[in-house]
């Protein structure tokens, strides 16, 4: 008997009883089902962070100071001439409420307040809808009290988002809208749209700061951070006399510990979702034990008249995969729906790949083969000479 014949007597014995076998791949399915989703669901949650993270910019390097520490003006100037170094920014931040005289909105805003310096639009690539980034004639604190607004900012405290020159009052001091910033949204990493920018000097000044709490750096090139950083820790090592006086870290490496989580993450939820394939084969097992009992007259007809052994293990071992096989397809099939339906609810790309499919689909034939296989070795053991004697 050939694989042909094979395939065609297994179709036969699963349509001759289609509920049963439904029911059957019922475990498959879901198994199937829920390793390719959980899967899929990772892999894009993985890319959306590393994308949002790559928009901050992929050369970034953040230094931030230890506790018992204060980076100086002098460790600013001495960082800047490390080779590697494109631009740097000082950085402080903190939350307050923030509000105008003219604001439609009676109660004040909450705000995430940045000081930083004219360098921070170069390393962290900042788009604005309108106005203008804050400048080296800023930093120097010549020009008047400035800042660079959110659009939700302007939404809620103006009702609009032309608000260039309109005041801004934060702990009783006034500040001119010169820029507003370009719509990002809610992300993994924050609301980018309720945050204001604003000279770095000025900022401690507001917020009664008197240390600087990071300096954001962009390198020169990708290649070089490991090296820069490294050049960074030393020159703060020796100023301090101390191991460890400052932590560094960059995209290049939260890119990668994104990427370790995720993988893990892969792997604990996949073992999870597993168990319904194992679940799914036991049913796969008794329901082919049950079909060896049914057909045992069939068997031995099959033995008296010439069927070898193995032409027997091999139909009932074909059938099991068959079975196994179709409950994958079934389950990749119902992936693809739930990922369309998740886009839309999650607001993130989710891309059912093809290795995602192979994996789910080579479980479920290993499923069919692993479990197929001693109900199998049963009907062909069997004696047909017994075999006709039975009921």
């Amino acid at each position: 008997m050939n694989l042909m014949q094979a395939l065609k007597m297994a179709f036969k014995a699963l349509l001759s009883n289609k509920m049963r076998a439904i029911l059957t791949m019922l475990g498959v399915i879901i198994g199937v089902f829920a390793v390719t989703t959980m899967v899929t669901l990772v892999d894009g949650a993985a890319n959306e962070i590393v994308s949002e993270i790559r928009n901050q910019g992929s050369n970034l390097v953040v230094v931030s100071r230890r506790r018992i520490y204060t980076i100086t003006a002098q460790d600013m100037k001495a960082v800047r001439e490390l080779d590697g170094i494109a631009a740097l920014s000082p950085y402080v931040s903190f939350g307050t409420m923030v509000s105008s005289r003219y604001a439609v909105q009676p109660e004040p805003a909450y705000a995430q307040i940045e000081g930083v310096s004219s360098d921070y639009n170069l390393i962290r690539n900042v788009e604005l809808q309108s106005g203008r980034f804050l400048t080296a004639f800023d930093d120097e604190g010549n020009s008047q009290d400035v800042a660079v607004i959110g659009t939700k900012v302007a939404e809620t405290l103006f009702g609009r988002q032309d608000v260039l020159g309109e005041t801004l009052l934060i702990r009783g001091y006034r500040f001119t809208i010169i820029g507003v910033l370009e719509e990002q949204g809610t992300s993994l990493l924050g609301d980018s749209d309720s945050r204001i920018l604003m000279p770095f000097s000025v900022a401690q000044r507001v917020g009664g700061i008197s240390v600087t709490q990071q300096l954001y750096i962009s390198a020169e090139s990708e290649d070089i951070i490991s090296s820069l950083t490294s050049n960074i820790r030393g020159y703060f090592d020796r100023a301090y006399n101390m191991t460890g006086a400052v932590s560094t870290s960059s995209m290049t490496q939260i890119t990668q510990m994104v990427g370790q989580v995720m993988n893990l993450m892969t792997i604990l939820l996949s073992a999870i979702a597993g168990i319904s394939l194992v679940v799914g084969g036991i049913g796969i097992m008794n329901i082919m034990l049950v079909s060896v009992a049914e057909r045992t007259r069939e068997i031995g007809i099959r033995k008296a008249i010439g069927a070898k052994r193995p032409a027997i293990l091999t139909q009932f071992l074909i059938e099991a995969v068959l079975l196994t096989f179709m409950g994958g397809l079934l389950g990749v099939g119902l992936t693809y729906g739930a990922t369309a339906i998740l886009e839309n609810i999650m607001d993130i790309a989710l891309n059912v790949t093809t290795g995602v499919v192979i994996i789910g689909l080579s479980f479920s034939v290993l499923v069919g083969v692993l479990f197929g296989m001693y109900p199998a070795v049963k009907a062909s053991g069997l004696h047909p000479i017994d075999a006709l004697r039975r009921d």
